[in-house]
C-alpha cells in the first residue's frame, strides 16, 4: 500500500500518540496496583539478616502492619518508609536499636488530634540515624532524655495522641534528623522476625523472635 507523502506522516503520528498514551495509562495503572497492594518498590532496603534494628515490640508479641511503605495514604513523600504497627492501647513499646534518648514530647491527653499532636520519643543511633516511636499514651515514658537504651528495652506505652485512624497503632520510622516531615524517612529491615528483605508489608502479621 502506498500513502501520499501529507498521509504517512499523519498516520505515523496517530499510531505513536496511541502507542504513548496507552503505555501512559499501563504505568499509571501498573504504579496505583502496586501502591494499593504494597508492592514496595520505591527503593532498596538494607539487608534484613544483618540490620541493627529489631521490632519495637517485646519478644513473643504479634502484631499486624496496618499501614507499610509506599502507600497511597500517609505513607508517602517525606513519610514513605514509615511503618503503622497495629497495637492495643496500653501495648509495650521497645526499643528497636541501641542509642540514647534524643527527644520526648509526652504531654498530649489521649484524644488529642491533628498530624502534629502525637505524643513520641526518639531515639539517636551510633550513625545519628533517629527512631520515632509515635502515638504513645500520655506521661508513660520509661525513659527520659539522654538515657541510654539498649534494644529491648521499653520505652512507654501505646496511646491514643494524634491522627491514630481506625486502629491503634504505634507508628516508627527512622529518619536522619529529628524531623521526619522535613527531612524525610528512611527504608529499614529487621533482623528478629522473618524474612523481610523489602521491609514489611502491610496486612502481614510479625512475630517479634529472640535475639
Amino acid at each position: 500500500m502506498k500513502f501520499k507523502n501529507s498521509v504517512l506522516p499523519l498516520v505515523l503520528c496517530v499510531v505513536i500518540v496511541c502507542l504513548t498514551q496507552s503505555c501512559s495509562s499501563k504505568d499509571s495503572n501498573d504504579n496505583q496496583e502496586a501502591e494499593k497492594n504494597n508492592v514496595n518498590a520505591c527503593g532498596e532496603y538494607p539487608n534484613w539478616e544483618t540490620s541493627p534494628y529489631v521490632l519495637p515490640f517485646p519478644v513473643g508479641n504479634v502484631f499486624r502492619i496496618s499501614q507499610g511503605n509506599c502507600t497511597i495514604h500517609s505513607h508517602k513523600s517525606t513519610l514513605r518508609y514509615a511503618y503503622d504497627i497495629e497495637m492495643p492501647f496500653g501495648s509495650y513499646v521497645t526499643a528497636a536499636r541501641d542509642g540514647v534518648v534524643h527527644a520526648i514530647r509526652m504531654e498530649q491527653p489521649d484524644g488529642s488530634t491533628g498530624l502534629t499532636a502525637s505524643n513520641w520519643i526518639q531515639i539517636r543511633h551510633l550513625d545519628d540515624m533517629k527512631s520515632e516511636y509515635v502515638h504513645l499514651k500520655q506521661f508513660s515514658n520509661y525513659v527520659n532524655v539522654g538515657d541510654v537504651v539498649k534494644k529491648g528495652d521499653t520505652l512507654a506505652l501505646t496511646g491514643n495522641s494524634g491522627d491514630v485512624g481506625t486502629y491503634p497503632h504505634l507508628h516508627f520510622d527512622i529518619s536522619p534528623c529529628g524531623n521526619n516531615l522535613t527531612c524525610g524517612t528512611e527504608p529499614v529491615t529487621f533482623s528478629n522476625t522473618v524474612a523481610n528483605p523489602t521491609g514489611l508489608k502491610q496486612n502481614a502479621n510479625y512475630e517479634a523472635f529472640d535475639y
